[in-house]
C-alpha cells in the first residue's frame, strides 16, 4: 500500500504522462528516457540542455516510443541513481541534480 505522499507523487506523474501523451512528445522541460538497465547514451546532452536553461525533469524508465510514454521501469534504481550522479559530476562545471525515486 502506498503512503499518501506516494499516492500524490503517482498522481502527479500520471498527470504529466497524460500531458506528454496528448502532445505526442517531450517538451522543453521534460524528457522521457527508457533507461531500463542503464543510462541512455545521450544523457549528458540532456543534462547540459537543462543546465543551460531553467532546468527540467528527466523521467528515467519511461519509453517515449510511438508517443505512448509507457512506464517501463528501472531494474536497479540505486545503481541508476549512482550512474546519474556520476554523469552529472563529470559535466563542466559539475552538476548537482535533485534525484527522486518513485514507484508507479
Amino acid at each position: 500500500m502506498l503512503s499518501e505522499a506516494e499516492e500524490d507523487t503517482v498522481g502527479q506523474l500520471e498527470a504529466l504522462l497524460e500531458e506528454l501523451r496528448a502532445t505526442g512528445s517531450d517538451h522543453r522541460s521534460v524528457e522521457a528516457k527508457t533507461a531500463r538497465a542503464e543510462l541512455p547514451s545521450g544523457i549528458a546532452d540532456t543534462l547540459s540542455a537543462f543546465a543551460n536553461t531553467d532546468g527540467g525533469l528527466i523521467l528515467l524508465g519511461v519509453a517515449e516510443a510511438s508517443a505512448a510514454f509507457q512506464v517501463t521501469g528501472v531494474e536497479d534504481p540505486r545503481r541508476m541513481t549512482a550512474a546519474l550522479q556520476a554523469a552529472a559530476a563529470q559535466m563542466e562545471p559539475p552538476l548537482r541534480p535533485v534525484i527522486a525515486l518513485g514507484r508507479h
